[in-house]
């Protein structure tokens, strides 16, 4: 992936001109738990795997944080911004945004620009800029609550299918003391924040859905859904993409070769395993449950990557005078469903999430009772 190597090679030169020698001693054991993660996702650690997927397309770590920046800046009257945020919503929407050709491999960098919304249909919603309550204690500003923005609060309330409002407490004799309040909404928000998951960029989700496809007849359903290709090569240039099918279908092939060549290298290495045994106690962590990569494998862990991505649409009704914007969150229709008797279901567990199904109970019936002797 070429967001680790940027981020490896961004860490070195920071901590390069170090001379604390139990900072470099810190520095260099996060360093060998992050390569021994690398080596435990190259010998096909499921769980390993889903970690680095995630870090590197900002579903955790420092990436989420900086998708997430927009919508916790939003809610703190210093710090809002209608524009950055509107571009947020605008390039997470499920419409692709032709800003630039989707790469193949993965990006050093995510990026939210207002600058690269354009367009009338991303125009700065009045809703995106709630009124500014008043703060909670006289005239400390650091007493004003949290600001829930019409994208934000649609967020929390999928994210958690609770409500946006904490429960505080109703003192006996006195009424709640403006800073204890605010500092109980703050916490709530906080909270509410750590575990929502940023909507992605559409063309990242283009690429998942594309890689959770591959070897299938959606493949090709996925690009002309999307917009990316039409149905003759001369419109496959009218998005901005510059690729027609047959080039997509290469890279298809090339990820499907690559695919066999890491299940005969994931065979070998389980072997390795079984005649090595444990790793040596100074490397650190335990031994890896490899598995084989297969084309079906592969599909899969895009798919369960796609379950975890929200998608944030916004669709205004009405007329110019009146329009309302509305905004809803829903999922990738690409995502993992577990097959059952009654057709495609929602996922049932996180056992049945690789393929593997719960055996099923025996029917409840009348026992037979023994007679004593």
């Amino acid at each position: 992936s070429n967001w680790i190597k940027t981020t490896a090679q961004a860490k070195f030169r920071k901590h390069s001109g170090i001379k604390d020698d139990e900072r470099n001693e810190k520095y260099l054991a996060d360093a060998r738990k992050s390569l021994r993660t690398l080596e435990r996702g190259n010998q096909m650690d499921l769980k390993v795997i889903q970690k680095i997927l995630r870090m590197s397309y900002g579903i955790q770590g420092s990436e989420r944080r900086k998708l997430l920046q927009p919508f916790v800046d939003s809610a703190r009257a210093s710090t809002a911004s209608t524009a950055r945020l509107s571009a947020a919503v605008a390039v997470s929407g499920s419409s692709i945004v032709p800003v630039t050709p989707p790469s193949c491999s993965r990006s050093s960098k995510v990026t939210l620009s207002s600058n690269a919304v354009t367009g009338p249909d991303t125009l700065i919603d009045p809703l995106l800029q709630p009124p500014t309550p008043a703060p909670l204690y006289f005239q400390r500003k650091r007493t004003i609550p949290p600001m829930y923005a019409a994208p934000v609060a649609t967020l929390l309330k999928a994210s958690s299918g609770k409500s946006i409002e904490p429960e505080l407490p109703q003192p006996l004799f006195k009424p709640l003391h403006g800073r204890r309040e605010a500092n109980l909404r703050w916490r709530f928000f906080s909270k509410q924040i750590g575990k929502l998951k940023p909507p992605l960029p559409s063309e990242l989700r283009l690429e998942m859905e594309l890689k959770a496809n591959i070897g299938l007849e959606g493949f090709t359903k996925v690009l002309r859904d999307n917009g990316v290709i039409g149905d003759g090569e001369s419109e496959a240039t009218r998005f901005g993409f510059g690729k027609t099918e047959q080039d997509w279908r290469a890279w298809e092939q090339g990820v499907l070769a690559t695919i066999s060549l890491w299940s005969h290298t994931g065979k070998r290495q389980r072997a390795a395993c079984r005649e090595e045994g444990p790793f040596h106690p100074s490397i650190g962590g335990k031994p890896a449950r490899g598995n084989v990569l297969t084309p079906r494998l592969y599909r899969r862990l895009w798919q369960l990557l796609l379950n975890e991505v929200p998608i944030l649409d916004r669709k205004t009704m009405g007329s110019q005078g009146k329009s309302k914007t509305l905004y809803s969150v829903s999922k990738s229709p690409h995502v993992y469903h577990a097959q059952t008797r009654l057709g495609l279901q929602a996922l049932v567990s996180d056992f049945d999430r690789l393929g593997f199904v719960e055996p099923a109970s025996k029917p409840v019936g009348k026992t037979k009772q023994l007679k004593p002797k």
